[in-house]
């Protein structure tokens, strides 16, 4: 068996640390690098290791590689604000990425707490070995006014801003949007929501378009279109947003979790015809464009129920949003079409669509349940129609992100996601061993990544659905978004380039 991937973890030292760090110190190889090139008796270390734990002017860190200490890290302060590291690693755990992670983990760290500035490295020159471990780690030239050292390279490193694994898309005309619409006084639905209901049949090719306050909102409302109700049942991906089954939990229906499809993870024609066989109460399906790939909309129409095509996360070409009986986008804030909130409902049914616009708005109605005040606001209406005319051009940035992850990826042997002509690349998730833990490595430098969906099913659920339990253990989600810079997916690249090579 392989032994599993190593855990790097770091603590502050304490005083019962002193012993095995006067071994450390005496090390040849720590010797050798050390600015007084001897060794210390216990006495002299004694003193300066409870001075470097109990005052001011150090910071010592423990490095401990699947539980066992196996090295330190040490800041001492130069000036107040700047701070001098070294970091020392047990032999035969070099060469590995380790001694990276836990130097960027504790820089943080310090940097953080406001302890230090900035960080300070003096490699020794023909030192090149330990010269390329501090730059891959981050670290760089320091500035030209800093004190000249003949016998080093002085490096230095600075925090930086975190990669964030969604960022808003919008710009001046999001803002003059919004701004016309506070102006305008009808705050509430109006001329705006009307436009971007319009807009939104034309693009779809649908007959009808009804703007509501949210994706889950949308949701519920289509069910409610398809006439579900209570004692009915709607399959769902069990690789899903929880959203799927609280609709339909919300229109008193039992929610039936279907297995995915292995790669695409949308939901399984095979599996779907399985669950009718076993749940003769089932009267629709939810059909989700995992992370903007093309659902097969031909298989799953097949089986013979009608089908509730969610393009929250594929939309804007001829292969998403016109297949459905009814078909949903969720407007929400990092979506394709980003709008702080809202939804879409898009259908060719006269009838649902007067029922979905009944029960979108209880005003100047008897009294009923399943009718609540579903709404657009003209703030997200002017929002959502800036992000419709930007479509094309989000969506193509989006794309070239995609490819250049993909040229990246290719080498390492990754298991990436799928491509289809048709695909609009909302989420870049890769398909990985260990996700927490690269999520973890990725942190430890500033950058977001992320367990694309939560897990909602329960124990006796994840047994019959092989695929989608894989997903939600083995799924990882990078930053891609619109406005995501070329430096910025430079560090994703590279982060994971090291994680990956270590885990």
């Amino acid at each position: 068996m392989e032994p599993g991937p190593t855990i790097v973890h770091l603590r502050p030292a304490t005083l019962d640390d002193a012993p095995i760090v006067f071994g450390w110190r005496n090390h040849p190889a720590i010797v050798a690098l050390g600015s007084q090139n001897r060794t210390v008796e216990w006495e002299e270390h004694h003193a300066w290791f409870r001075e470097a734990i109990e005052g001011g002017q150090r910071r010592v860190f423990i490095i401990e590689l699947n539980g066992e200490p196996s090295g330190s890290v040490r800041f001492d302060h130069k000036d107040g604000i700047d701070a001098e590291v070294s970091i020392y690693l047990l032999p035969g755990h070099e060469g590995k990425g380790l001694g990276l992670r836990a130097l960027r983990s504790a820089c943080e760290q310090v940097c953080r707490s406001g302890w230090a500035g900035r960080i300070i490295a003096r490699i020794l020159h023909g030192n090149h070995h330990s010269l390329a471990a501090f730059r891959k780690a981050g670290f760089e030239a320091a500035a030209a006014d800093d004190e000249v050292d003949p016998m080093h390279v002085n490096l230095s490193w600075s925090p930086v801003a975190t990669v964030p694994h969604n960022r808003i898309t919008f710009g001046l005309h999001e803002e003059q949007a919004v701004t016309q619409a506070v102006r305008s006084g009808q705050w509430a639905g109006g001329r705006l929501v009307e436009e971007l209901e319009a807009r939104f049949a034309s693009v779809a090719g649908a007959e009808h378009a009804m703007a509501v306050s949210s994706g889950v909102s949308a949701l519920r409302l289509a069910l409610l279109g398809l006439r579900i109700g209570a004692g009915d049942a709607v399959a769902v991906p069990a690789y899903s947003c929880v959203a799927l089954p609280n609709a339909v939990l919300a229109c008193g229906a039992t929610p039936v979790p279907v297995d995915v499809e292995r790669d695409t993870w949308n939901i399984s024609p095979v599996a779907l015809r399985s669950a009718m066989e076993r749940e003769p109460r089932l009267r629709a399906a939810i059909a989700v464009h995992t992370f903007g790939f093309p659902a097969d909309m031909q298989g799953l129409g097949s089986c013979g129920v009608p089908l509730i095509e969610d393009c929250s996360h594929g939309f804007g070409n001829t292969a998403m949003g016109r297949q459905g009986h009814i078909r949903i986008l969720s407007l929400y804030a990092t979506k394709l079409i980003g709008a702080g909130q809202g939804g879409i409902i898009l259908t060719d049914d006269s009838s649902a669509a007067a029922h979905i616009r009944d029960a979108s708005d209880y005003v100047d109605k008897p009294a009923a349940a399943w009718r609540l005040r579903e709404t657009m606001s003209a703030f997200e209406a002017a929002l959502a129609l800036c992000q419709l005319d930007r479509l094309p051009e989000l969506i193509a940035q989006r794309q070239r992100l995609a490819a250049r992850y993909n040229a990246s990826f290719a080498p390492l042997c990754l298991c990436l996601p799928p491509e289809h002509p048709h695909r609009v690349w909302y989420r870049y998730v890769l398909n990985v061993s260990h996700p927490a833990l690269i999520i973890s490595a990725l942190a430890e430098q500033h950058i977001h990544a992320a367990i694309p969906i939560t897990n909602w099913l329960t124990a006796a659920e994840q047994v019959g659905v092989p695929c989608s339990d894989f997903a939600y253990r083995h799924l990882l989600s990078l930053p891609l978004f619109p406005m995501l810079g070329e430096m910025e997916q430079d560090r994703v690249i590279g982060a994971i380039q090291a994680a990956t090579s270590n885990v």
